[in-house]
């Protein structure tokens, strides 16, 4: 039997699901005191020394990079799962660690690879099928740069990921390929990383080349080592504090750079 005159209850609105996009709630920005910095460079050149000189940091080492430098670590980790658990221990403890540093971006790779094979019984990254592998990795450093954010918006943390260079191949779409430097990681993280960064920093040695004349080869000499802040056809940089030059490879120098924007 149909119901005449049916009562709808009026609907209750709760305040906390109300439109929050409306003009009286825009907001002025603000500079963050924090950083997303990423620093490439060849073996050797000094990544973990750089970042040691930041602001009292804790470094999660996935390799055995820190011998001869007196810092604060966390146990070197084991399995991927051990990265996220340092990172909660900094989200939710009392501390005053200012920078988190994690080196390298490319053993941390292998972290994530290692967890995905064991997980899904697989004996190698290429069992997944064409590049699925891959994809199936990028996700799972989504979630890691997920937490390194959530760090950063709860503690003011800087986060600084650290990463080997290595020369591939550039192909170009407009003219013959080349050679570039890039991380030492799969294209996507690569992308992935320079894509969150506030700033990709490369680090590299500062070496002119003689050629003398009838020949084909020249003579490499000098080999300060500097930081450049800008993209170039020989590598990928970038930054959002208007640093134009190539700085030296003195972390206080960086940072004079980020306070001039700030």
């Amino acid at each position: 039997m149909k119901l005449k005159n049916k009562i709808v209850p009026t609907q209750v609105i709760d305040p906390a699901q109300q439109k929050k996009m409306v003009l009286s709630a825009i907001l002025d920005s603000k500079p963050s005191e924090s950083q997303k910095v990423v620093l490439y460079a060849p073996e050797g050149w000094g990544k973990t020394t750089w970042a040691s000189k930041s602001e009292n940091p804790i470094f999660i080492s996935t390799e055995d990079g820190i011998k001869n430098i007196k810092v604060k670590k966390f146990p070197e980790p084991e399995m991927w799962q051990d990265i996220f658990d340092a990172i909660d221990a900094l989200r939710s403890g009392d501390h005053d660690y200012k920078n988190l540093v994690i080196d390298t971006a490319d053993w941390t790779e292998h972290l994530c690879q290692k967890f995905l094979l064991e997980r899904d019984k697989k004996t190698s990254i290429e069992d997944y099928g064409y590049g699925k592998g891959y994809v199936i990795a990028f996700e799972e450093w989504k979630k890691l740069l997920s937490s390194a954010d959530k760090l950063r918006k709860e503690k003011g943390m800087s986060v600084i990921f650290l990463a080997h260079s290595t020369i591939k191949t550039f192909n170009n779409p407009s003219g013959e390929n080349f050679d570039r430097w890039e991380m030492k990681t799969d294209r996507r993280i690569s992308a992935l990383l320079k894509e969150w960064a506030d700033c990709v920093l490369f680090g590299n040695y500062d070496i002119a080349v003689d050629i003398q004349k009838g020949q084909s080869k020249g003579k490499g000499f000098g080999g300060d080592r500097v930081i450049y802040a800008n993209h170039s056809p020989a590598w990928d940089a970038k930054n959002r504090y208007g640093i134009t030059e190539p700085i030296s490879s003195e972390y206080s120098d960086f940072i004079k750079e980020v306070k001039k924007c700030n």
